[in-house]
């Protein structure tokens, strides 16, 4: 068998005499090396033993021989490669030849699919060729397996839009395209006649920082639809870019009147952004009026801005664009010098009112200084006030409430004046009762209850206008009146009585003239202590 050399293994014969101690040595070799058949030339042949010398002998001889040809297998692997829409592939071919040998070996190799994934390869008529070709049998199939993988697309014209601050990194994007003729793995193209699209549908971006500024966005999420679509992946190309802006700030605040327009950055609640974003507020703006009555106003901002707060940038908001809005409240004003009367008890809560030094005070520097404002056109007026008591009872020291205190001039409806109270005395009124005559009309037993009463002052309440015949009752607030008092009767007749008299529950001491003694009682028990209600005259 064909092994490249002309190397021969033969077998001498000779005509020696049977019995006869004789060796044989020879050099032989086929006349070339190549498969066929071969003549083989053998020289050198030399005898040898202890019977050589008994012969004379040929030194060369020829035959022939046959060199078979070697089996040789050829194998293959194959190359993975990029989708390119072909089942073309590139096969690497092996083989056993003899080391040396000139073979070289064609062949056709094809997948058996065209579409991205591991396929078998087949290798069709192989053919060797070389110097050393004919020396070899050898198979003319074969086969072995690769992978075709997706070809990278990329997407172009993919547009981010701009969007006010929110604190992520979110963006929306939109539009994009893919192009066809590719004529390389690498050149990003899908392959022309393929059915494939772009879908952005799912797509989304992503800023570079969530913060307020021009940034890049990288897109995601994108997808591709159509029968050859598992063929390519596809990535970002378009290199998409968009700015994040400042979110608007809304701030509302009020503050009590103080004659200026200004509004401070303190008299506003706290700027809010983004959920766990607070802000701060610096600087201070106007409003339109002074005045309370013009309601919520737009604030001019002035100087005023943001500063960051616990969590927020204020790099990230901005006031302009948001609404902003004050609100002037009326400053709390007291008037001084109302007075009210002392007075006798009348049995009411009303209270006579001294408004000759009744007054406003002027100056103000602060809103809870209970001062107006120096400049402001405001005057108090008193023509329509009232006082009252808490009660009527008598009392020294007694609250006096004073109510409809009003404000007059251009400024006064930026003031709201402060309850005020004064301070005065009930002291006791002093009534005179004498026992009178019985009235045939009533029985003997209530005649001697009737009493006549002169009054030193209007009493409503407890005791009836002046020569009114009242029965003296237990509710009645003895405290309230002094100096009562009482004549006994006798029969037909009235006269005064001396001394402490007893009247249901009150206790009463006072003088007069006529008959003497305490506690008189005249016959026909007309001297009774008054009943504990009122009875008719």
């Amino acid at each position: 068998t064909y092994d490249s050399t002309t190397g021969v293994t033969v077998t001498s014969s000779d005509d020696r005499i049977s019995g006869d101690d004789i060796t044989i040595t020879e050099t032989a070799s086929f006349d070339n090396e190549h498969a066929g058949a071969q003549g083989v030339t053998i020289t050198g042949i030399t005898l040898g033993g202890s019977d050589a010398g008994n012969y004379s002998y040929n030194t060369t001889a020829s035959t022939s021989a046959t060199i078979n040809q070697a089996s040789l297998t050829v194998g293959y692997s194959a190359t993975d490669k990029t989708y390119d829409s072909t089942t073309g592939v590139t096969v690497t071919s092996s083989d056993d030849r003899i080391s040396g040998d000139d073979i070289t070996i064609t062949e056709t190799a094809s997948f058996t699919d065209e579409h991205v994934g591991t396929h078998t390869v087949n290798v069709t008529g192989i053919t060797l060729g070389g110097s050393d070709a004919g020396n070899y049998t050898y198979n003319t199939t074969a086969s072995t397996s690769a992978t075709i993988s997706v070809k990278a697309i990329t997407a172009t014209a993919i547009a981010a839009a701009d969007k006010v601050y929110d604190s992520t990194t979110t963006a929306s994007v939109s539009g994009g395209e893919i192009t066809g003729g590719s004529t390389a793995d690498d050149d990003n193209l899908f392959i022309t006649g393929d059915d494939v699209a772009l879908d952005v549908s799912g797509a989304t971006g992503i800023f570079d920082s969530e913060h307020v500024g021009a940034h890049g966005v990288t897109v995601s999420g994108l997808a591709l639809t159509g029968t050859d679509a598992g063929n390519y992946t596809i990535t970002d190309a378009s290199g998409a870019s968009a700015t994040i802006t400042a979110k608007a700030v809304d701030i509302s605040g009020s503050r009590v009147y103080d004659s200026t327009v200004n509004v401070a950055a303190s008299i506003f609640t706290a700027a809010t952004g983004i959920t766990g974003e607070a802000l701060n507020l610096t600087g201070s703006g106007t409003v339109a009026s002074k005045n309370v009555s013009a309601g919520s106003q737009t604030v001019t901002l002035g100087n005023l801005a943001l500063a960051d707060g616990a969590g927020g940038l204020a790099s990230n908001y901005t006031l302009t664009g948001g609404t902003h809005t004050a609100t002037i409240t009326a400053k709390t004003i007291t008037a001084s010098g109302v007075t009210a009367s002392d007075k006798v008890y009348d049995g009411t809560v009303t209270a006579t009112l001294i408004t000759t030094n009744a007054t406003l005070t002027g100056g103000a520097a602060a809103d809870n200084d209970n001062k107006y404002y120096t400049g402001d056109a405001v005057t108090l007026m008193t023509s329509g006030a009232s006082g009252s008591f808490g009660d009527a009872q008598v009392g020294a020291g007694k609250t006096v409430t004073v109510s409809n205190l009003a404000l007059s001039g251009d400024d006064a409806g930026n003031y709201l004046l402060a309850l005020y109270k004064t301070l005065a005395d009930i002291t006791e009124q002093r009534i005179e009762s004498s026992l009178i005559d019985e009235r045939t009309e009533s029985p003997l037993t209530e005649v001697m209850g009737y009493i006549s009463v002169t009054q030193t002052s209007s009493v409503s309440v407890e005791v009836l206008a002046s020569e009114t015949l009242v029965e003296i009752d237990s509710s009645i607030n003895v405290a309230n009146f002094s100096d009562i008092q009482f004549a006994s009767v006798s029969t037909g007749s009235e006269s005064a009585a001396t001394g402490s008299q007893h009247i249901t529950g009150f206790e009463s001491s006072g003088g007069g003239s006529g008959s003497s003694g305490g506690n008189s009682e005249s016959s026909g028990d007309n001297s009774k202590p008054a009943r504990g209600r009122r009875n008719r005259p």
